[in-house]
């Protein structure tokens, strides 16, 4: 979400069916960014659709939810 907020929470979301599942994954955050990171091993590769929730509190302590996704694809030859 842009611009950031200092408070952002970012997490790694999945889905099944359709319906985004309650299981996520905390995406650290390393200076200014948030930086979610795979290890493939040699040889190997990855290829999938990522999903990522920003979680925002609003001023009036609402949490706003907003997500995106997007292909991943790398390999490691």
């Amino acid at each position: 979400m842009e611009p950031a907020d200092p408070a952002d929470e970012v997490y790694r979301i999945f889905e099944n069916n359709g319906q985004v599942i309650h299981d996520r994954i905390p995406v650290p955050k390393k200076g200014n960014a948030f930086v979610y990171s795979y290890q493939i091993a040699k040889g190997g590769f990855i290829m999938e659709e990522v999903m990522l929730a920003v979680y925002r509190k609003t001023r009036f302590g609402n949490t706003l939810i907003k997500t995106r996704s997007f292909n991943a694809a790398s390999d490691n030859f």
